[in-house]
Order: C-alpha cells, then structure tokens, then sequence
C-alpha cells in the first residue's frame, strides 16, 4: 500500500519553496526600501553638515574682524 504522505510532500514542498521564496523576495524589497530611505538621511545630514560649516566659517571670520578691531 502506497503511503499517502508521498503524494502529499511534493505539493507541499513546491508550496513551502514557493513562499520561502516569496517571503526572501518580499525580505529584499524591505530591505532595498530601507537602503533608500538611509540614502535620503544621509544627503539630508551632508546638507546640514555643510550648512554648520559655513556657519561656522562665517563666525570665524566675524570673530576675527571683531578681534582685529579691538586691536
């Protein structure tokens, strides 16, 4: 007598490696969104970076004007 679990486990692991290949493709979208949500933060904090950076050349600059000044 056949047993019935042999007609069963060839569906069920096409089933199985179907999904585990869904849930892993669903997994590499999730992290590609997150890759490029980081990428944004990034250019955001270079743009500040810079702006503090000119900033403080600016205040560099006033302070040694004040400070020639005061001489």
């Amino acid at each position: 007598m056949e047993n019935s679990n042999e007609k069963v486990a060839p569906e069920f692991k096409e089933y199985i490696d179907s999904r585990i290949i869904q849930i892993i493709d669903e997994t590499i979208q999730k992290i590609r969104d997150i890759l490029d949500q980081v990428e944004g933060l990034v250019h955001e904090i270079w743009d500040i970076v810079q702006i503090i950076a000119a900033m403080i050349a600016e205040a560099r600059s006033m302070f040694q004007g004040t400070a020639q000044a005061a001489a």
